[in-house]
C-alpha cells in the first residue's frame, strides 16, 4: 500500500528565494557573532596589564580573565559593554571566553570564525573546559574538532561534558566542590503576574524539595472541587512551592490544620483610575497588576496604607551626606531605574549617588540618582568617565573615548559623537 502524500503548496520561485535569504541570514549572523568575539579579544589585549604594572598598581585595580588568567584594567569592560549595548559584566565574560577560545581551544575558535560553529556554543565550550589544564583543554578540543560542523549544539555539549569529565577526574571533583559555592536562588522578570523561580542546589536536595512539593500538592488537590478548571498537577506543585515561602502555613497544612499565612510587605503604586477598574497598578518586583490581579494578590490579608507622596513637589534637601528616608523614597518613586547606560535594575537595593560629588553637590533630589554598586564604582573610580545630571531626570554620560550617551525615563540614547562637554552643563529646555 502506497503512502498518501500530504497536500501542500508546491515550491515556487518566491519560496526558493526565501530559503536562500534564510541561509544568507544564518551566515551573516554567525559572522557577526564571530566578529564580536574577535573584537572582545582584541579589546582585552589592548587593555592588558603587564606584570610590572601589576606589581606597581596591585591586583585590586585589575581583573583576571578566563583560564588564561590575563590581567586587564579593572573597568576595561565598561566601555566595550556600552558599545555592545550590554552590561559590563557580560562584556567581561565575552572577553574571557574569546581569550580562552583563541588560546586553549583553537579548533573551536577557527570553527566559530569560519561560521561552522555558533559563537554561543563555542563560548559554552570555553566555560566547560575552563577548569582543565591547557594540555587537557587542547586534548578535548582535538577530540571534538570533527564534530563542530556536524553535531547540533545539544549533542555537541553533551559530548563535551563527557570528554571534560574523562580528561581530569580530579578536576571534576574540585569543580563539584567549587560549584557548591555558587549555589543560588533567583527569580526571573515578572510577566502577567507570574515569574520563573530558579535554584542551583545539590541534586539530592532538589529531589527532596520536589518530593515535598508533591506531598503538599496531594493535600491541596484534596481541597479542590471536581470541575473542568481543576488545577493541573504542575499548577498544584507551583502552589505548593509558593506555600513553602511561609513555613508555618506549610506546616499547618502538613499537620491537617488550616494554613495561616504570615505577614508580607508589598509596594503597590496605583491611581484612582486603577481602583475604578481602568488601567493597571505597578507592584514593585511583581510587575503591572489589574484590579482583579490586585484582589487575588492581597486577598483578605491585613493591609497598611502609607501616606500619599506628592511627586510634583520637591522634598527639602538634607544638610549632610547621608540621605534621609523621605528623600530616598522620593528618588525611588521619581527615578526608579539604575541610570547607568542600558542598566536594567529597578530594585530598591541600589546605591543613591550624588551626581555632583558631595559636598560641592548638595544632597537634594536634583543631585541624586540610583546606581548599582558596580556602576557606582565605574562612575566614581574609572578613569575618563563623566556624568552630568540636568533637568532632574536626564543624565549624560561621557566615556574615556568621548562617546556620549544620555539616559532618561525613555531609556538609553546613544549619541556616539564628540560634544563640547562644558556646554552640556546648561539646563535642558
Amino acid at each position: 500500500m502506497g503512502v498518501m502524500a500530504i497536500p501542500g503548496p508546491a515550491p515556487t520561485e518566491h519560496t526558493e528565494q526565501l530559503l536562500a535569504r534564510a541561509e544568507a541570514n544564518l551566515t551573516a549572523r554567525r559572522a557577526a557573532d564571530a566578529e564580536q568575539l574577535i573584537i572582545a579579544r582584541e579589546w582585552a589585549l589592548a587593555h592588558a596589564v603587564s606584570p610590572a604594572e601589576v606589581t606597581h598598581h596591585g591586583t585590586t585595580h585589575t581583573r583576571q580573565l578566563g583560564a588564561v588568567a590575563m590581567r586587564v584594567w579593572e573597568y576595561a569592560a565598561a566601555e566595550l559593554g556600552l558599545a555592545f549595548n550590554t552590561h559590563a559584566l557580560a562584556a567581561q565574560k565575552i572577553m574571557a571566553d574569546a581569550l580562552d577560545l583563541a588560546s586553549r581551544l583553537p579548533h573551536a575558535w577557527n570553527s566559530a570564525l569560519a561560521g561552522d560553529l555558533p559563537a554561543w556554543t563555542a563560548r559554552k565550550l570555553a566555560t566547560l573546559t575552563r577548569d582543565l589544564t591547557p594540555h587537557a583543554a587542547r586534548l578535548v578540543d582535538h577530540q571534538l574538532a570533527g564534530d563542530y560542523a556536524t553535531l547540533p549544539p545539544g549533542r555537541l555539549l553533551s559530548a563535551a561534558e563527557g570528554r571534560v569529565a574523562a580528561a581530569d577526574t580530579t578536576a571534576l571533583d574540585d569543580r563539584v566542590s567549587r560549584t557548591r559555592k555558587k549555589h543560588e536562588v533567583a527569580t526571573g522578570r515578572p510577566v502577567d503576574g507570574t515569574t520563573v523561580f530558579f535554584a542551583r542546589m545539590d541534586a539530592h536536595d532538589a529531589a527532596r524539595l520536589h518530593q515535598t512539593c508533591n506531598k503538599i500538592a496531594d493535600l491541596l488537590e484534596e481541597t479542590e472541587p471536581d470541575s473542568a478548571d481543576r488545577p493541573t498537577r504542575g499548577q498544584l506543585r507551583a502552589q505548593a512551592l509558593g506555600l513553602l515561602a511561609d513555613p508555618q502555613a506549610a506546616l499547618d497544612l502538613l499537620h491537617g490544620r488550616d494554613p495561616h499565612r504570615g505577614k508580607a510587605i508589598v509596594y503597590v503604586h496605583l491611581t484612582p483610575a486603577t481602583l475604578q477598574g481602568h488601567g493597571v497598578a505597578r507592584v514593585e518586583d511583581l510587575g503591572p497588576h489589574t484590579k482583579k490581579m490586585l484582589a487575588d494578590l492581597l486577598g483578605h490579608d491585613h493591609i497598611t496604607l502609607k501616606p500619599a507622596i506628592d511627586l510634583n513637589t520637591q522634598p527639602p534637601p538634607a544638610d549632610s551626606y547621608e540621605i534621609p528616608t523621605h528623600l530616598a523614597e522620593h528618588i525611588h518613586l521619581t527615578k526608579p531605574a539604575d541610570i547607568y547606560p542600558w542598566a536594567e535594575s529597578l530594585s530598591r537595593r541600589t546605591d543613591l549617588d550624588h551626581t555632583n560629588p558631595w559636598p560641592a553637590g548638595k544632597t537634594e533630589a536634583g543631585n541624586l540618582a540610583k546606581l548599582t554598586r558596580r556602576h557606582h564604582r565605574i562612575k566614581t573610580h574609572a578613569r575618563g568617565w563623566t556624568l552630568i545630571q540636568f533637568g532632574g531626570n536626564k543624565f549624560l554620560w561621557r566615556t574615556p573615548h568621548r562617546r556620549c550617551v544620555s539616559v532618561d525615563r525613555g531609556g538609553t540614547h546613544p549619541h556616539w559623537l564628540e560634544l563640547t562637554w562644558p556646554d552640556l552643563r546648561a539646563p535642558a529646555g
